[in-house]
């Protein structure tokens, strides 16, 4: 399913122009048009190259062609299309594109108050419980890692890369991120800081990495805020893809649907058990607080001291045998 956004036009511009200006067809007026009429003879650039173009009834260097544009976008960029080239436009990976989320869910829009990203209408918040189910969401359309980070990927193979809510809602928020892995051939990976702590993430699969998150250079709390929309990590292309995205999630070991959903579940009792342990090592005389459960808090990271946390995403959220 490609982006609603995603539109077609058919653009003319002069092929000896030095500077190429594309024009859509439906927009030129045709008391303006001086390509198509023998007036062409009369301008200046094609002057220069008309010996042996004598007698036509438009300019032989007018030119057209099919391109495609961003109707979200607040200014338009003509691409020319070619059904080689693989674009997130064109498949489901636009459902992380921050323009594709602000026009399509109006909510989905940064806070006055904040200046992180709000859930749009429909969506529970990212990192909170779900109302529905009582637990962290897990996306049937995402599949996910051990080390807590998801993998999105379309029908023709492009694939997008993020954390997951329960590492957003540990976290809380992010100072800054640094992209590590450059583009091409190898696996997604990045450094979140927070607190003077360098956390590195790192997705388990090899993709061909065409693209990093350029909003999260300049609003880095997005990916807490929004970790399953517009706080994306990466974006590429899944190699050898020929299938179902199913397919790649057996073979990468990764997991999706009620396996995912059960995995968290685990993750978070885990977790919660890890916090008990913390706060009986706290009290003098050892007793385990909060025994009756509860939830895991929002601003759980800024409970701990720098050692508790180093420990705690070494727990979880790192990556295995690393």
């Amino acid at each position: 399913m490609q982006c609603p956004f995603l539109k077609e036009a058919t653009v003319r511009y002069c092929g000896i122009a030095p500077v190429r200006k594309l024009v859509p067809r439906d927009s030129i007026h045709e008391d303006d048009q001086r390509c198509t009429t023998p007036d062409y003879q009369r301008c200046p650039t094609a002057q220069a190259h008309l010996t042996g173009h004598d007698g036509l009834t438009e300019c032989p260097f007018l030119q057209e062609s099919l391109v495609q544009y961003c109707a979200a976008a607040e200014v338009t960029k003509f691409i020319p299309c070619n059904d080689s080239v693989l674009s997130r436009c064109n498949g489901d990976n636009h459902r992380h594109c921050p323009l594709y989320l602000q026009r399509a869910h109006p909510r989905h829009q940064r806070s006055a108050h904040d200046g992180c990203l709000a859930a749009p209408a429909g969506r529970q918040p990212a990192g909170q419980i779900d109302d529905d189910t009582g637990e962290i969401p897990t996306p049937d359309s995402l599949a996910f890692a051990p080390s807590h980070m998801w993998i999105d990927v379309g029908e023709n193979g492009c694939c997008d890369v993020g954390i997951d809510a329960l590492l957003a809602r540990v976290l809380g928020r992010v100072d800054s991120i640094r992209f590590v892995s450059p583009q091409g051939h190898g696996r997604p990976r990045a450094t979140i800081s927070i607190d003077d702590l360098d956390l590195p993430l790192a997705f388990p699969l090899r993709l061909e990495i065409t693209s990093a998150n350029a909003l999260l250079r300049v609003r880095p709390e997005t990916i807490v805020s929004d970790p399953y929309g517009a706080g994306w990590l990466f974006a590429g292309q899944v190699p050898c893809h020929d299938g179902p995205k199913s397919d790649v999630a057996s073979v990468a070991g990764l997991l999706q649907g009620e396996a995912a959903r059960q995995w968290m579940r685990t993750e978070c009792d885990r977790l919660a058990r890890f916090v008990h342990d913390l706060q009986a090592q706290r009290c003098d005389r050892g007793e385990i607080l909060m025994s009756d459960g509860g939830e895991i808090s929002n601003d759980l990271w800024k409970h701990l001291d720098r050692e508790e946390r180093l420990l705690l995403f070494d727990r979880f959220f790192a990556e295995p045998n690393e």
